[in-house]
This record gives structure tokens, sequence and C-alpha cells, in this order.
């Protein structure tokens, strides 16, 4: 062997060496605002209006997340990642844009004035959502769901999950969103 194809393996090995072996949305990621995560969540999946959803969703995330191994935060982006995708052309992908100031993302699909009464219902969802990550603000879930859908769009899924016995209805109290408990759930 040639001393370069020697010195070619050596550095083949070494970075094969270093590839990670869990799977991506498992390993260590840079530090983002946990906040933010559950806010884009909240928005996407109940609105600005979201009444008890948002402690919901995060206990549902929560409680899927610890039962795969996963964080909640790589959960939600591994449970849902349109919410996170940037790509996406959807009239809700500015959600995927919010910045960390909260200010107007990108691709924001209403004009100047929306915003303006948007923005300060936005600026609430985060700092409730922080609470929320933080402990200070607690679901009203009886028990704590792992999956959620929506009451129209998701009808007959959850309808034929609680006819199987798969699901059982939680109630989380005023939710745009249906909170449900698989069988055999942590």
């Amino acid at each position: 062997m040639t001393p370069r194809l020697v010195g070619l393996s050596a550095i083949l090995a070494v970075s094969l060496a270093a590839l990670p072996s869990t799977p991506a949305a498992a390993r260590p990621r840079p530090p983002g605002d946990p906040a933010l995560t559950l806010t884009r969540v909240c928005l996407h999946e109940a609105g600005l209006d979201y009444g008890d959803d948002c402690a919901a969703l995060y206990d549902a995330l929560r409680t899927r997340a610890a039962s795969r191994g996963y964080r909640w935060d790589d959960w939600a982006r591994a449970y849902s990642p349109k919410i996170f995708d940037r790509r996406r052309n959807s009239p809700r992908r500015w959600i995927a844009w919010l910045p960390d100031d909260l200010m107007r993302p990108r691709h924001w699909p209403h004009g100047e004035v929306v915003w303006a009464r948007s923005q300060p219902r936005i600026v609430n969802t985060y700092f409730r959502a922080r609470n929320i990550v933080m402990g200070l603000e607690r679901s009203r879930c009886v028990e704590a769901p792992d999956h959620w859908g929506g009451p129209v769009v998701d009808r007959n899924r959850i309808r034929a999950g609680v006819r199987s016995g798969y699901w059982r209805v939680v109630d989380c109290g005023d939710t745009a969103n249906v909170f449900l408990r698989s069988r055999g759930a942590l």
C-alpha cells in the first residue's frame, strides 16, 4: 500500500468512527428555545385562541417522547415535522419562520393590520408556553395524553381508534383538539 493510500485509509477510519450511531432526533443538537418550539406547536395545532390546548399538547409530547426515549422537543420535531418545515408551501408556513424575537415572520400571509392584532396573541402564546415548559402552568388533563387529533379532520380515525379500544379520550378541559391515550401507554 502506498503512503498516500495508508493516509487516506486512516482519515476514512477516523471519519467513520466519528459518525453517530444514534437516531438523528436523539442526538444532541444546538440549544434552542423550548418555549418557542412549544409556541410553534400550539399555534399550528390550535391557533391563536387555543384554550387549554397548549399545556395538553405539551403533556402529549412529553408522554410520547418518554415512551420512546426522546426529549419532548426532539419528539415534537419528529412527530410533527410540517410545523418546522420552512420549505413547506402552506398558508401556515409562517409558523416555521417565527423568529426568536417574535416579530413578523417571513411568509406571514396577512397584512400589517392583521399582524398588529395577532402579534400580542403570539407573544402571549410564547409566555404561556414558557410557563408550561418551566412547570409553572399545568394542563387540565385528567391523565397524561400521548396523542391528539382534530375533531373534524381526524374524526373518523379517532372514532375508529376509540371503538377498537386502541385509544381512549382524555378530558383536558376547553380544547380545540381531542386528546387521547393509547392502550398500553406509559
